[in-house]
């Protein structure tokens, strides 16, 4: 992903649809009013540290439909207005503990349609900064359903996880093949010995939105 430089007062730049595979820590840099990154329906299996650290006014993310595996901890560092990310339909087996600590604006997380097997509360720092999640997919992962009473807020009330009828348990015992809308009891969610859990693995994916890439000066769709 190099050799096409993003004119300087661009608001927002999608280049879905190519063969783009990683994405460089200095590429999204001098683009200081870029608030919507759209690369879905590409190769992406590696994406550096800090990868969009330089562009702090980004708000919404979208990498969905790529070929990523693992979300380091520093991934997404320094995306403190990041609202909307679509992480769905990559191959995601792993989310770092950390990963989201410095997203404490993060509203919408797509992880549907990955291979998450586990999702721990450490991928945010919820004890500093209680979550503000409100669109939650993890629907079509082999998600064990055990040690998610995170989802719900300290007032009570539970993020939206949507799609809660395709959301299904994997996983073994007395949660397997059960949906996430059969899950109403918060005991059903305490975690037992028998379960391993690693706060660093987490997965899924989503259906990204339609966006083109607009601001005061338009960026074409290219070829990367």
């Amino acid at each position: 992903m190099t050799g096409y430089p993003i004119p300087a007062n661009t608001t927002k730049v999608k280049f879905g649809d190519n063969e783009i595979s990683h994405i460089p820590k200095d590429y999204f840099k001098n683009i200081p009013n870029l608030t919507h990154i759209i690369i879905p329906d590409n190769v992406i299996s590696s994406i550096d540290d800090h990868a969009f650290a330089l562009v702090p006014s980004v708000t919404h993310i979208n990498l969905g439909h790529n070929k990523l595996k693992l979300i380091r901890k520093h991934m997404f560092a320094g995306v403190l207005k990041l609202k909307t990310l679509f992480l769905d339909n990559n191959l995601i087996q792993l989310i770092e503990s950390g990963s989201f600590n410095g997203s404490t604006a993060l509203s919408t997380l797509f992880l549907h349609t990955n291979l998450l097997q586990t999702l721990n509360e450490s991928i945010f720092d919820l004890e500093n900064h209680p979550s503000k999640l409100n669109r939650f997919n993890m629907y079509g992962n082999p998600l064990s359903c055990q040690c998610l009473g995170w989802l719900k807020h300290a007032d009570g009330t539970w993020i939206t996880v949507q799609e809660p009828l395709d959301t299904v348990c994997a996983g073994q015992g007395y949660l397997q093949n059960r949906t996430w809308a059969s899950l109403i009891d918060l005991e059903e969610f305490n975690c037992h010995s028998d379960i391993t859990t690693d706060p660093k693995f987490v997965s899924s994916t989503p259906e990204g939105p339609e966006c083109d890439i607009l601001g005061e000066v338009l960026v074409g769709i290219v070829k990367i």
